[in-house]
Parts: C-alpha cells; structure tokens; sequence
C-alpha cells in the first residue's frame, strides 16, 4: 500500500521510516525540493495548491495523510472528491486544527482540559480594551512626558501575549504593566491564565541628528 504525505517534513520522514518495516510505500508532495522526507521517499515537488500534483498524489495512493495542519483543505478536499480519495485523519479534523477557536470549543465539548481562553475577533477589539483601561488609570509620567499607548494586537497564544504599540512605553513601571494584564484579564475572562504584556515603541526617525534651524535675520 502506499501512503500520500501532504508535506515532506521531519514528521512525514519519522512516518516513512515508521512505515517501511511494515511493508508500506511512500510519496511525498512538498513545495521544498531538499524537504527531509524527500531524503526516504519518492518527492512531488511543487506547491500545497497545485492541482495537478494534488491529483497525482491521491490517484497513486491508497490513502493520503498530512504531516502538518497548515494544509489548504478546499484544494485537497476537490482533489479526494474528483478521485475518491481517503483522507486520514478526515478533512473534519484537518480544517478543525487549522482554528484556533473551533480547537477550544472541540476539546471543551469532548471533555478535554484546555487553558481558560476567549475568542478576540480583531485588532480593533483589543485597542479598545486598551482605550478603556487607559481611561480608567492612565501611565504615570515619567518626568515631564506621559507615555502613550496607542492599539494593540495578538502576539502569542501559548500563554497568551498582547503586545501594546505607543511612544515612551519603556517608561512604563512594572505595577502599570501589572494593571493591564489582570485587566485584560477580567476583559476577556482569562482568570487563571499567564497572559503577558509587551511594549514596543516606534523608532524616531529624527533620533541622533540635530535639528538645523534657519538663521534669524537681522533687520
């Protein structure tokens, strides 16, 4: 039998070695041509979205699998129907991997533990999250400047980070970093959660050079 491998990582090359002893043959298909499972196994070589190749992989192969989450399921799921391919794990789980929110809800409704977590649909939601709890403390100065923060964005999941844009951020004492993240905390329900705030302030693109001021003229 020989097993279809969407993608020729490090996974698909530990499932080729994997498979041969059990008498099973292998193609890969992988946009890298120096993909590590090209190295044990038969290589497509060309893009996740390239029909063609698609149609290749799944009328040679009995079944086709993945090796990472991040595979287009429109143009693999066109290829499986147009030639009745298996598809293992089912397309279901596929597109379920590739959403983050849709992951949370899986494992909540099968009973699996997951981290306490809340959905932020935009960029937008998150500045006025931050908007608000400006109004309600703003940064202390530091001297005669008052830092300013500006919007705020999604910079990782695991643990959660939110990194806030502005100008003088470095500024900002630890107890004011400290109110933000319980209050994003309460915002978004994330009791129990190590969520992390970063600053990142805009370079000036006048630092390090004088300003050159026009000479007064004399009357």
């Amino acid at each position: 039998m020989t097993v279809g491998i969407v993608g020729a990582g490090q996974l698909g090359r530990m499932l080729a070695l994997a498979g041969y002893p059990l008498g099973l043959d292998f193609l890969c298909l992988d946009p890298a041509r120096d993909a590590p499972a090209g190295q044990v196994a038969p290589l497509l070589h060309g893009a996740f979205t390239d029909r063609g190749l698609l149609t290749r992989l799944v009328r040679a192969c009995e079944v086709v699998t993945f090796d990472w989450e991040n595979v287009p399921v429109a143009e693999l799921a066109a290829a499986a129907r147009r030639h009745r391919g298996r598809i293992r794990p089912p397309l279901a789980a596929l597109a379920t991997g590739q959403d983050r929110v849709a992951e949370k809800r899986l494992f909540e409704r099968l009973g699996i533990p997951t981290t306490r977590w809340r959905a932020v649909s935009s960029r937008a939601e998150l500045t006025r999250a931050l908007a608000d709890a400006v109004a309600l403390q703003q940064p202390p100065r530091a001297g005669m400047v008052r830092p300013k923060l500006r919007y705020a964005h999604q910079g990782g999941m695991n643990p959660p980070v939110i990194v806030i844009h502005g100008s003088a951020l470095g500024a900002i004492p630890q107890t004011y970093r400290r109110f933000l993240e319980h209050f994003f905390v309460d915002v978004f329900q994330l009791q129990g959660t190590p969520l992390r705030i970063q600053f990142k302030t805009g370079a000036n693109p006048y630092a390090g050079s004088a300003v050159r001021r026009k000479p007064r003229r004399s009357k």
